[in-house]
Order: structure tokens, then sequence, then C-alpha cells
């Protein structure tokens, strides 16, 4: 089981960072999944990937990608916390 991002960047390729974490989201997600029985097979790291449509290029989910993912969820976490404490813009309508 895996999953395939297409991304573009208007005129350039994507770095190769954004598509390794965003290889490792993918992963992680798929992994979760399959723990809490919402899954039925295993996530495949070498089909967890992002392929840059300027370029060519398949960014596949990282060694660390378990580890990654746990970072991005962390990151999530706080920005929920302070999330009504950040006052809109100007302008704004939600």
């Amino acid at each position: 089981m895996g999953v395939v991002f297409f991304r573009y960047k208007k005129n350039k390729p994507i770095s190769d960072e954004v598509g390794c974490w965003q290889g490792a989201i993918s992963f992680g997600y798929l992994d979760t999944k399959l723990k809490q029985g919402l899954a039925e097979t295993d996530p495949e790291k070498e089909m967890c990937a992002t392929l840059d449509i300027w370029s060519g290029k398949c960014h596949l989910a990282p060694g660390n990608a378990i580890y990654r993912f746990n970072e991005v969820k962390a990151a999530c976490a706080g920005i929920v916390e302070r999330w009504n404490m950040i006052a809109p813009p100007e302008g704004a309508i939600f």
C-alpha cells in the first residue's frame, strides 16, 4: 500500500527536502491508519512518494519517515493550541 502525491511548483522543481517531508507524511499517515485498524496491509516506504511534475523526479519516503511524521503531528498540535489566540489579519473574512 502506498500513496503518490503529484507536486508542481511554478517554473522550478520542488526541493529534495520538501519531497522528503511529503513522502514521510504520507507514509506516517498510512502507518497510523494501519495501527488504528483502519487499513488491512502494511504501507511500504518505496510506495509512498512525491512526484515533482516540473522535473520528473520521484522523492520516496525517507528511512526516518515515522520520526518526521511525528514531528509534523507535534507542530500541528502546537498550532491547534494557539489558533484561537491568533488575531485574524485586518480585513479577513472567515
